[in-house]
């Protein structure tokens, strides 16, 4: 073992001036090449995590403005189709309502269901379920729309059986005397 030691230690060690002088010219070539690709990739590094952050907040920014301008359209679409409906018409079941309903939903394939209740309980779904125990003054839109009676309200999230949903709901002022709201998931 210490033979080989020896050995190892001789081809090491530098004897002549020459090999001394190439052994200093590759210490100081190596060395500065060394500190300049260390310091290169640190700086890239921070550059690209740099550029992959803005990249990320830009995104996520532009998302956000095309949520908040689908919310803004759903909840006008929600406004103008509650102007066209009373509560009388829903106590009755009106075709003219569920036609406007099923238009609405074609006009729109984002829906899922498109309902409207009053506070009597009755209610009106487009696509037409046919009859069903439903009382819509237990839903949560219906409720949210009752504390915000001025205002649009969005709905959190639901899961359904086969999509997560939101819901939208708007209270209306029928002449004065009976309010509803109407909602959608979508």
């Amino acid at each position: 073992m210490k033979a080989f030691w020896n050995r190892l230690l001789s081809l090491v060690e530098v004897r002549t001036l020459r090999n001394r002088m190439l052994l200093i010219f590759a210490v100081l070539l190596i060395i500065p090449n060394l500190v300049v690709a260390y310091s290169s990739y640190t700086s890239a590094s921070g550059q690209l995590r740099s550029k992959m952050e803005e990249s990320v907040k830009s995104n996520v920014n532009l998302l956000d403005e095309t949520l908040n301008q689908i919310i803004e359209a759903e909840s006008r679409n929600v406004e103008q189709l509650v102007m066209q409906i009373n509560s009388a018409q829903i106590d009755a079941k009106s075709t003219e309502v569920q036609e406007l309903m099923e238009l609405f939903m074609e006009k729109h394939p984002e829906l899922e269901v498109l309902t409207v209740g009053n506070q009597n309980g009755a209610w009106m779904k487009a696509p037409d379920p046919g009859k069903q125990d439903y009382d819509p003054r237990e839903r949560d839109w219906y409720k949210a729309a009752l504390k915000a009676p001025k205002e649009t309200v969005i709905i959190d999230r639901q899961q359904r059986a086969t999509t997560i949903c939101s819901s939208a709901a708007r209270w209306r002022m029928d002449r004065g005397r009976s309010r509803f709201p109407l909602t959608w998931p979508s």
